[in-house]
């Protein structure tokens, strides 16, 4: 509710009946117009940006009933913002959206990975199961599922129920197991240390499912790292370190007979308002390390520390996937790894990539149906 507004020379002051005030450039208002004349039904912007005048300027400004604001500008166009929509809108705060909405938990080798467990008949036959394993998984930056058939291909449902499947060089599903003469330690029996996927593409793939279909075998355990929980601990333990990682870039590549495909990125990122976005992180691909030769020595110290953190077990989770169940990643987020297995014809998962944007639509989507709208 629209208590009262302060009209300044470029800006107008919203205050609001909870005590707060909220900042709008004229030039911000007009550009949002919600007019018919200014936005399509669809949704989709009329208006362009260009054409409106650098000075532009309110001719007269009302607040009707404390719901909404009239606008009428010096060219004579009118424009009527409700004060949900103002306040949803206020841009000097973070964006709304999956990953503010759903607030992320970080975790380390205590999680419950029973409950971020779900049953796969139930989420391809309750949108609200499906709805709470997506919401499970925007938390967590994992989740898991079981029950589901071990059938070559099922993994492609799973992604079918919320996107897109995200086809690499490795194909839209890849046969994990053993190969002769494998050129990704992927398809070896040897360990895998925590790692995200493909940091060497860009853009690298944002989410990792994988799917056994048979595992009787030693060893081959699953481990997986809150990258985030880790980053954290690290800013907190050296805030210096945690600045190299986050502002030096590094190059990782992977190459075999048919491919050559690198990346520059740095292993740590945030956004500006210096919160994490990713991880990136996969010492096997990462190339040798160029930089001015007086940071190198730090940066080593950095790299190592974020490593051993990475490596010890309070910040590990490790357990024995098995037939039928499937579990998966945010790729900017948690790193996996396994260990070494023997028996190895007896192992056998499939994995796939898809992309978190059709997640987040389908979970705003199942949120829209849930209330009514």
């Amino acid at each position: 509710m629209i208590q009262s507004i302060s009209i300044n020379e470029k800006t107008l002051t919203i205050h609001w009946q909870s005590g707060s005030d909220s900042t709008f450039h004229y030039i911000w208002l007009r550009d949002n117009c919600q007019s018919p004349k200014s936005l399509h039904p669809n949704g989709q912007r009329l208006l362009q940006t260009v054409d409106i005048p650098a000075d532009i300027h309110p001719s007269s400004v009302q607040v009707i009933k404390e719901q909404s604001l009239e606008i009428v500008w010096v060219d004579g166009h009118q424009s009527s913002y409700s004060a949900d929509w103002l306040y949803n809108h206020v841009y000097d705060m973070p964006l709304s959206g999956p990953n503010n909405e759903m607030q992320i938990q970080l975790w380390n080798c205590s999680v419950d990975i029973n409950s971020l467990t779900f049953d796969y008949p139930e989420i391809i036959s309750k949108e609200r199961t499906l709805y709470d394993w997506l919401v499970a998984f925007c938390q967590y930056g994992v989740a898991f599922l079981k029950n589901v058939p071990t059938q070559l291909g099922a993994v492609e449902n799973i992604v079918d129920q919320f996107g897109y499947i995200h086809e690499t060089n490795f194909g839209r599903i890849s046969d994990v197991k053993i190969v002769t003469n494998a050129t990704n330690l992927t398809y070896t029996n040897d360990y895998l240390s925590p790692h995200t996927d493909n940091p060497y593409r860009d853009p690298a793939p944002t989410l990792m499912l994988l799917h056994c279909l048979s595992s009787d075998v030693e060893g081959g355990d699953s481990i997986i790292v809150d990258g985030f929980q880790v980053a954290e601990k690290l800013r907190q333990k050296n805030p210096k370190y945690f600045k190299l990682l986050a502002s030096i870039p590094v190059n990782f590549c992977f190459s075999d007979p048919n491919v050559e495909i690198s990346a520059e990125k740095t292993i740590i990122q945030v956004n500006r308002r210096d919160e994490l976005t990713a991880v990136c992180f996969h010492n096997e691909s990462l190339q040798p390390l160029r930089m001015d030769a007086e940071l190198m020595g730090s940066f080593y110290d950095a790299y190592r520390t974020f490593f051993e953190m990475i490596m010890d077990v309070k910040n590990q989770v490790q357990f024995k996937l098995q037939p039928g169940q499937v579990y998966m990643v945010d790729n900017r987020r948690v790193l996996h790894g396994r260990t070494a297995f023997f028996n190895t014809d007896k192992r056998h998962l499939q994995g796939c990539y898809a992309g978190i944007d059709g997640l987040y639509s389908k979970l705003a989507v199942l949120k829209r149906h849930m209330i009514g709208t």
